[in-house]
């Protein structure tokens, strides 16, 4: 069975569909690739910045004898992934009896830092942002989460 070019041809104008094809314009994907590079590198960078605010936190509750020691109760941050929120958890272990607490929440999608309202709910308002706050974020943390009131 052989194919006619015919068969090849836009029936209602008569010009075969590679023409058709090579006659459309190009497609400039460079904004959809700069979009989807800008998006990823937003999402290293989040990940980055929120290494750093938990290394921070629990450099600052369990520095000896700094500004904000504890009496040598170790203290550790942990997150908890949720669909829409990550949970950063204060682990408080005391002589063996370790207690669990919230510290703050964040949204997954673009990093706004939440107060904690309840175990397994934010407080309305956001008080930083993880990417565009850093600097901020990280001179004022704190073991308490006193950071976290709105001014």
């Amino acid at each position: 069975m052989s194919i006619q070019k015919d068969s090849w041809s836009n029936p209602d104008t008569g010009i075969s569909f590679l023409d058709e094809i090579n006659s459309l314009p190009p497609v400039d994907y460079s904004p959809i690739i700069e979009n989807y590079v800008s998006n990823l590198n937003r999402k290293v960078t989040m990940r980055e910045n929120i290494e750093m605010w938990i290394n921070a936190l629990n450099e600052k509750a369990n520095e000896v004898n700094g500004i904000h020691w504890l009496g040598g109760r170790h203290i550790k941050y942990i997150l908890e992934r949720g669909r829409k929120y990550t949970k950063v958890v204060r682990e408080e272990n005391n002589d063996g009896k370790i207690a669990k607490s919230v510290h703050a929440f964040f949204v997954n999608d673009n990093g706004d830092i939440l107060k904690a309202a309840s175990w397994s709910s934010p407080a309305k308002g956001v008080r930083f942002n993880v990417v565009n706050d850093i600097t901020a974020l990280l001179e004022e943390c704190d073991p308490y989460g006193s950071y976290l009131y709105k001014r």
